[in-house]
């Protein structure tokens, strides 16, 4: 007998050999019981929560119950003993001391439900698919098995609300529902049923013309009703694009004219080996992504779905097959980690190097250029993990993998790591390189932190000689840390982003009248403008250059802040007001813009290298800076880019005076960044073609090492 699931807060323990047709059985009589006497003992209710995963959370004193919803309202004091005891035991009530407690019993009676759900036979399947689209009411392919369970058994009527209930709640599966229901009319349905039939078959191909049953059914169907011509026609030209044997034999019987004695077409379920369960692993697959959201954060959520959809059906059967052992999302996650690190090492060409791209956050993804690609032509294995889910064009790379909840820690087998920003975890088996996405040596805040980060990394890819110095300084701080360290590098490698940020500009510049807005992350409250400045810059700005565009670009790590949201909300609907949210990508704005407004952010430097344009600093308490930062280049170098202003009405001022006279600024700003940046417009070839001093350890004749 396996352990039961145990929280400090549990008063109601789950017994896993004692589950039978998805319903837990066992539990502690006496503990029942005694909440059971104090509900009845008691006449006050608190909705807490309602419809969390199907069921309404309910504070009673000390305790909470979650109450399925499919129970209708519910008078807790006037349920007898017996009732109560039934809906315990049916899984339609739980009891916890905590609401994060009460929570988990209805996260972890699901994850226990999945398992049987394929493991059933059809009749016993029903009912726990039932209990499912309670839970998650609003996931299609949940209404959508329940009602290819309920046609498989002949409940034709019920089947119909099911798969008109999967076909609201999302178009991408609207194909596979739109097939079923043209399937069930036609079968089942009255001479206007027929009708309907045949509108939701070509609702079926419109929705995915590569569904080949429904290219198949919609063939039959006109083929019955006398439109052989027009059921040649759908098969041929599905052809045209895909490949298909059943579709190419459809057309070959057709063309034979060999018609079948059947009239009726198939769900396409049984026309394969195999496919009917694969097609439900798949379809549990979509609904453990949905079982996830309910044990962290959306964001947690979205991030291990994305993980989940990405692996096999092997994959997604071994883990199902293993939820009833975790009782944790961190035995969840292990599991999950075990997997990743497995199919991947399977895909890899064990005699040659593996290189692994690790993207921690949404930002910064465009630092690295086509490294990636440059170094698999190379010969070595190429893998990329990401942390955040973007949805982005990085993710749809080749051999892009999930990363985080910790999981890149445990790929020890990688040889090399290259991150475009600092972060913790890495294997330390592995060599790690840094490429810095500051072009200049920007104040860095807290430095001791900053350096126990820099101590993760082994090589640093640098762009200029103020951020060589800047890190020269900061890993000359006696720590113990540091000598536990093995010897650093500074490379004098140049920047990617600004070369492909030149190179696009060249292609794609625009003189328009807009203007951008684009505050650092307030690490120095007093010095950063998001959270003192930011609304009148705004106001100020749109007010003085009617004729202008104000594009919004706060800082990547600020999107999520109440402060950024506050903004986004207040200007949203003003003609003049575009709120930049593309943490990957912005020089499409970059390169329309006449001018770019900042505070300390190193984006003014890129703004300006990358456009030969100048940028006004705003910069209101600017002694302390020239007192604090006295040393920093990044503030005694402004004056080649752009002019500082100390208020708003010299930001006013001197941003009217920049406008009209930009040209003159053009050949300065070209000229420093010339003598600034390393290997200016080339710096990914010079990293490609250095590579092999850092993946075999040798020493490169112009580097730095510490």
């Amino acid at each position: 007998m396996k352990q039961p699931f145990h929280d400090e807060h549990v008063v109601f323990d789950f017994d896993q050999d004692d589950c039978s047709d998805g319903v837990l059985n066992s539990f502690d009589e006496e503990k029942v019981k005694s909440q059971i006497e104090r509900i009845v003992s008691s006449d006050t209710l608190q909705l807490v929560e309602e419809g969390y995963k199907g069921f309404n959370i309910i504070r009673w004193r000390d305790s909470f119950y979650a109450l399925a919803q499919s129970l209708g309202p519910l008078d807790l004091p006037q349920v007898k003993e017996p009732v109560l005891r039934e809906y315990l035991k049916r899984g339609r009530c739980f009891i916890g001391n905590s609401l994060e407690g009460v929570k988990r019993f209805v996260d972890q009676f699901r994850l226990q439900l999945l398992p049987k759900i394929i493991e059933e036979d059809i009749e016993s399947r029903i009912p726990l698919l039932q209990r499912l689209t309670e839970w998650v009411p609003n996931d299609p392919y949940a209404h959508n098995i329940l009602g290819e369970a309920l046609y498989e058994t002949g409940r034709i009527d019920e089947a119909r609300t099911e798969f008109l209930r999967a076909q609201e709640r999302l178009a991408s599966i609207a194909s596979e529902v739109h097939n079923n229901l043209a399937v069930l009319y036609w079968e089942y349905g009255n001479p206007i049923d027929v009708e309907k039939a045949l509108k939701h078959a070509d609702l079926a191909v419109r929705s995915d013309p590569q569904h080949s049953d429904a290219v198949i059914n919609y063939s039959l169907m006109k083929e019955a009703i006398g439109e052989k011509k027009e059921a040649v026609q759908l098969l041929e030209d599905y052809l045209a694009v895909y490949k298909d044997e059943g579709v190419h034999q459809e057309l070959k019987r057709i063309q034979q004219q060999s018609f079948p004695y059947r009239s009726s077409p198939s769900r396409g379920s049984s026309t394969e080996p195999g496919r009917e369960k694969e097609e439900r692993l798949f379809r549990i697959r979509c609904i453990l992504v949905e079982a996830i959201d309910s044990l962290r954060d959306k964001e947690a959520a979205k991030n291990l779905g994305y993980l989940i959809k990405s692996f096999g059906i092997e994959d997604i059967r071994n883990l199902v097959i293993s939820l009833p052992t975790l009782k944790h999302l961190d035995d969840l996650v292990k599991k999950l980690s075990r997997l990743q690190k497995e199919r991947i090492e399977r895909s890899l060409d064990p005699h040659q190097k593996t290189v692994a791209i690790f993207f921690p956050t949404g930002a910064y993804r465009e630092h690295l250029g086509d490294i990636p690609e440059r170094l698999k032509e190379k010969g070595y294995n190429v893998i990329i993990f990401i942390a955040t889910i973007c949805n982005d064009q990085y993710e749809k790379r080749d051999h892009v993998f999930y990363g985080g909840h910790d999981m890149v820690g445990q790929m020890d087998f990688v040889d090399v790591f290259i991150c475009p920003s600092l972060t913790y975890g890495l294997p330390e088996k592995a060599k790690k390189v840094l490429f810095v996405h500051d072009i200049h040596d920007t104040p860095v805040g807290d430095e001791d932190e900053f350096l126990k980060i820099m101590l993760q990394f082994d090589y640093f890819f640098l762009p200029s000689d103020p951020v060589i110095n800047l890190f020269k300084r900061i890993l000359a701080h006696p720590t113990e840390t540091r000598l536990k360290r093995r010897e650093l590098c500074l490379i004098k490698g140049g920047y990617l982003k600004l070369d492909r940020l030149m190179a696009f500009y060249e292609k794609n510049k625009k003189d328009s009248k807009t203007i951008i807005y684009a505050p650092t992350i307030p690490v120095f409250n007093d010095l950063a403008s998001l959270s003192q400045f930011s609304e009148p810059i705004i106001e100020t700005i749109m007010k003085e250059f009617p004729d202008y565009e104000l594009i919004f670009r706060p800082h990547p790590h600020t999107l999520r802040t109440s402060e950024v949201h506050r903004i986004e909300e207040k200007y949203k609907n003003h003609p003049g007001f575009i709120f930049d949210d593309n943490a990957s990508f912005y020089m499409e704005n970059y390169s329309k813009a006449a001018l770019l407004i900042t505070d300390l952010s190193g984006t003014a430097y890129t703004y300006a290298l990358a456009t030969l344009k100048p940028v006004i600093f705003f910069s209101p308490n600017e002694k302390e800076i020239t007192s604090r930062f006295k040393d920093v280049k990044y503030f005694e170098d402004r004056h080649h880019i752009g002019m500082v202003a100390e208020n708003i009405g010299e930001m006013v001022e001197k941003a009217k005076g920049l406008l009209i006279h930009r040209d003159p600024w053009r050949a300065g700003i070209e000229e420093y960044r010339n003598r600034l940046i390393y290997h200016l417009k080339n710096a990914e070839d010079y990293f490609i073609e250095s590579f092999e001093y850092i993946i075999q350890g040798k020493k490169h004749q112009d580097w730095i090492y510490l």
